[in-house]
This record gives structure tokens, C-alpha cells and sequence, in this order.
């Protein structure tokens, strides 16, 4: 296919008798162009509706996609499908965001801030009768056929009896609803570790958390982080920190990001920092 070229993918969706839900677990060289949900007619009870998923081409080489099923009562389990690899080629039309915005950066996402307005308001209408069940707290936006963000939000995990963060993906297209596209828990592996995504509910950054990142920053050349919210990790000490990255070799680009940090021989260190948007 070539760039400026559109692809739909449709899935089965919301089994009343199983409870599965699809969303997009990776999206590369794509973005996502235009989502619709069409309900079963077959009359019969418990019978899965239709999610179509249209992806627009935007730049050239190797474009991913990769569907996931998950439970909202069971976040700990989820069903990957294999990653769908499309080969995207020149002399296609450039993306109409690119001139109709004025020379907007496609694919930029903005820095995390904490949601209101229209971002709200879309997280309120595509979680639904779930909205009980998450408390929104950061939001990052993208403009593309409408937006998408992605929020950091705190879980309650029914069946576990707990709170933990997860990152919920939602798009709206001009015109039409806020939808559901994703549901993340942060999960940074570590080699030789027991690392999980078992952290405690995100909130403001205390002092103590404030401490062991400073200890962890120290010998950055280049690059900056503003921790805006974290949550600590109940075993093996570290903690999540969820703000905005500069990155100084970038021309002082912001992005937003999650910064995990790890304590090994009493000594905090980096574990990993992912932009959210790259996170799969």
C-alpha cells in the first residue's frame, strides 16, 4: 500500500456471554483514521457485535498493527493476536492534517496534563457505564481524523481487591462518539528481576518519591523529566513515575512518558522510560 492509503480490519466485539472487549494493543506507520461498532442482528442473546478499525498509511516502510482481548473485570489477562506487518510505500496524498492544520507535526502528542474540557468529557462518554471504575488523572492528546488521547488513570480491579494505574486509549472522530481503543497496565521488564505491574494507585508525588528519582536522575547529560505523578511498587522498592520527558538532542522536544525507577543494592536506578504513545 502506499502512504495516504486507508486499510479497515474488523473484529468480533463485546460477547454478552464471554465479556471479551478488542482494542488496539500496537499501532505503527499507521493512525487510526475512523472507528465504528456495529451490533449483532442475529437476534440471538449473548451474540457479538462488529468493531471495524480503519487505519490510514502515514509513513513509508513497515506499518504494524495488533489486536488484544481483555476482561474489564480481569485486566491481568490479556489475549494478544499476532502483529499485523503491511509494507507502506511513496506516491500516495500526504495526510490532510498536514495541510489543513498548517504544518502540524503528525503524529505529536501533546504534554500530560491533568483532563478537563472536551478531554473529560470524551474519557466520560468512552468508558460508559465503567466511569465508577477509573478516576482520570493525566491526559495526552494527538490531532489526526479527530483526536486520540491516552489517559493515565487509577483501576479499581474488582475480582483483586485493589487500585492499580493502567493507560486507557481512547479516539474521537469528527462527529461521531468517544470510543474505547486500548487499556494498558505499565509493565517494565527488568533482566534478572521480578518486576511486575503490581503498583500501588498513582497520585501526587511525595517526598520521598521526589528524593529516590533525583538519586536515580543523577549523570542525566541532555535530557530532563518533570514527575507530575507516581506510584510505588510494593515489592523490591521503585516506583512509577508518570510526567513529561525533554530530550535536549531532540531540539528540547517534550513527550509525554512513563519513568520507571528500581532499587538494586539499596542504590535507585533507572529501569526503563517509554513516551506513552510508543508503549504496546
Amino acid at each position: 500500500m502506499k502512504i495516504g492509503e486507508k486499510i479497515t480490519i474488523t473484529r468480533k466485539d463485546n460477547n454478552a456471554s464471554s465479556g471479551y472487549h478488542t482494542v488496539l494493543a500496537k499501532l505503527e506507520g499507521f493512525v487510526l483514521y475512523d472507528l465504528s461498532y456495529t451490533p449483532a442482528h442475529s437476534g440471538l442473546h449473548g451474540a457479538p457485535g462488529t468493531k471495524r478499525f480503519t487505519f490510514q498509511a502515514v509513513k513509508e516502510g513497515k506499518a504494524e498493527v495488533q489486536f488484544a482481548a481483555y476482561r474489564p473485570w480481569e485486566l491481568q489477562t490479556i489475549i494478544y493476536e499476532d502483529v499485523l506487518t503491511f509494507d507502506v510505500e511513496k506516491g500516495g496524498q500526504p495526510h490532510l492534517y498536514l495541510t489543513e492544520l498548517g504544518g502540524f507535526h503528525l503524529g505529536g502528542w501533546s504534554k500530560f496534563a491533568a483532563p478537563g474540557g472536551e478531554a473529560l468529557a470524551a474519557f466520560k462518554e468512552a468508558v460508559g457505564s465503567d466511569i465508577d471504575v477509573f478516576t482520570p488523572l493525566l491526559v495526552t492528546s494527538q490531532i489526526v481524523n479527530g483526536r486520540n488521547y491516552i489517559f493515565l488513570a487509577n483501576v479499581k480491579i474488582i475480582a483483586a481487591n485493589n487500585v492499580r494505574p493502567v493507560l486507557v486509549r481512547i479516539q474521537k472522530t469528527p462527529g461521531g462518539a468517544a470510543v474505547r481503543t486500548g487499556l494498558e497496565t505499565p509493565d517494565f521488564p527488568v533482566p534478572g528481576s521480578t518486576w511486575s505491574s503490581a503498583y500501588r494507585p498513582a497520585g501526587s508525588v511525595s517526598a520521598g518519591q521526589k528524593e529516590l528519582l533525583e538519586k536515580a536522575l543523577t549523570g542525566w547529560i541532555g535530557s530532563s523529566f518533570e514527575a507530575l505523578l507516581a506510584s510505588d511498587r510494593p515489592l523490591g522498592g521503585g516506583a512509577l513515575f508518570a510526567g513529561n520527558l525533554t530530550i535536549s538532542s531532540e531540539g528540547a522536544d517534550v513527550y509525554p512518558a512513563l519513568l520507571a525507577v528500581e532499587i538494586s543494592a539499596g542504590h535507585p536506578s533507572i529501569a526503563s522510560i517509554e513516551k506513552v504513545f510508543e508503549l504496546v
